[in-house]
């Protein structure tokens, strides 16, 4: 079987070779490799004439079935000679290309304004009773929850808001609330209107109580987008330079 393997394997595609032998592709395949046996599909003077021929204007499944050969070893071998398909050829239907311009499939697209068969009605009055039948196996059951749903209440799941993730708290089936707000309320009572609850560290992972504190809205729109929220030292390099460019604007017109 092996003699064989030896001289049959370098001749034809493996799946040839493996049904003649009686074996899997890939027991072909490694034993090739361990007795160093290599495909090497030969053509004759003829056949790479008809190659260099046909190739470069004629599809390449119909040059494989003239010469007997499989696709890949008709492609290999026209690499090796650098024979290409010519551009006349590629802008043929056999190419199978699509062409600048062309619009495929526009024959079964939805035109605008046509309404679907089915608008407006209800299932019986398009469906028959067969087919009504036939989908009930596909239904989604009422009740049903997906594979990959949390299935306890209390589960976490982390969510982004704004590129950050936060930490939220299944309370029920279909009812998710952020973590953080949850465990202030559970010790504080409610959070009041037009007040937030924020992280004193600035890390949203880290819902314990101490690193939580409430904050007025209002105040914090004023404390992250205002000066007020620098130190002093910085405050006044900050003001110092806006007084700077305003002088030297003021220069510029005058110039």
């Amino acid at each position: 079987m092996l003699e064989r393997l030896v001289k049959i394997y370098p001749t034809q595609p493996a799946a040839l070779t493996a049904k003649e032998l009686g074996m899997s592709v890939s027991s072909v395949k490694s034993r090739a490799r361990r007795l160093g046996v290599s495909i090497r599909v030969l053509f004759s003077e003829q056949e790479i004439a008809y190659i260099k021929k046909h190739f470069s204007n004629s599809p390449s499944k119909m040059i494989a079935k003239a010469l007997g050969k499989n696709l890949s070893s008709v492609h290999n071998i026209a690499h090796r000679l650098g024979i290409r398909k010519s551009e006349a050829y590629l802008k043929t239907p056999e190419a199978g290309r699509i062409q600048k311009g062309e619009r495929i499939g526009s024959a079964t697209q939805f035109r605008k304004g046509v309404a679907p068969v089915n608008k407006g009605k209800k299932q019986h009055e398009f469906m028959s009773v067969e087919a009504i039948e036939r989908t009930k196996s596909t239904r989604f059951k009422k009740g049903s929850i997906p594979h990959n749903a949390k299935q306890k209440d209390g589960e976490i799941s982390i969510r982004k808001s704004k590129g950050r993730p936060y930490q939220y708290v299944r309370i029920k089936l279909g009812v998710w609330r952020e973590l953080h707000r949850v465990l202030w309320e559970k010790a504080n009572g409610p959070i009041p209107k037009g007040y937030n609850v924020q992280f004193r560290d600035g890390n949203t992972m880290n819902c314990v109580l101490e690193n939580l504190y409430l904050i007025d809205r209002k105040k914090q729109l004023l404390q992250h987008n205002t000066i007020q929220r620098f130190p002093p030292e910085l405050k006044k390099t900050i003001r110092t330079l806006s007084k700077l460019k305003r002088k030297i604007k003021h220069y510029e017109k005058q110039d």
